[in-house]
């Protein structure tokens, strides 16, 4: 998978990633992470603001919390340009970085449970052993949504 990387972010992929977070679009499954989070991310054990593309050319974001602990959590990932399939390549190849950690045993995110398209994503990529966390999130559009947490084994890469 040579081709398909993750990176740190470079400073005009922040302005970017705040411009996809703020997106009306995005108001009801993404929150808006404040610059500065994004800008420190990598300053932190504890998280990271990823950049994937090949050759360089940002297609997707991945923002994640717990980088200290065994169980990585996905808080925010969206890709640039939908419908080309570089939503499954770039989370594949995210899992695959996450299981050369031999720190990390799980993966976990939350997304809502009405987000079929990312659930069926993430069923894909092997995220399963589902809880059903009722009204757990208020989004931006003031809605209190109820969420699936989805966990992943990372004994295993995908590709």
């Amino acid at each position: 998978m040579s081709a398909d990387i993750w990176r740190n972010p470079q400073a005009d992929d922040i302005d970017r990633i705040l411009a996809s977070l703020a997106d009306p679009a995005h108001a009801g499954v993404l929150t808006l992470v404040p610059r500065e989070d994004l800008e420190t991310a990598n300053d932190s054990a504890d998280r990271a603001l990823w950049v994937y593309g090949p050759d360089g050319a940002p297609q997707a974001y991945a923002y994640l919390s717990h980088m200290a602990t065994e169980t990585p959590k996905l808080e925010e990932f969206a890709v640039f340009i939908k419908g080309q399939g570089i939503g499954a390549r770039a989370l594949a190849a995210l899992v695959d970085r996450l299981h050369q950690n031999p720190d990390f045993n799980w993966f976990w995110l939350h997304v809502a449970t009405t987000n079929e398209p990312a659930i069926r994503l993430y069923r894909k990529l092997g995220f399963g052993k589902d809880e059903f966390l009722p009204a757990h999130w208020t989004n931006r559009l003031g809605n209190t949504i109820d969420l699936f947490r989805l966990w992943r084994a990372l004994d295993h890469p995908v590709t």
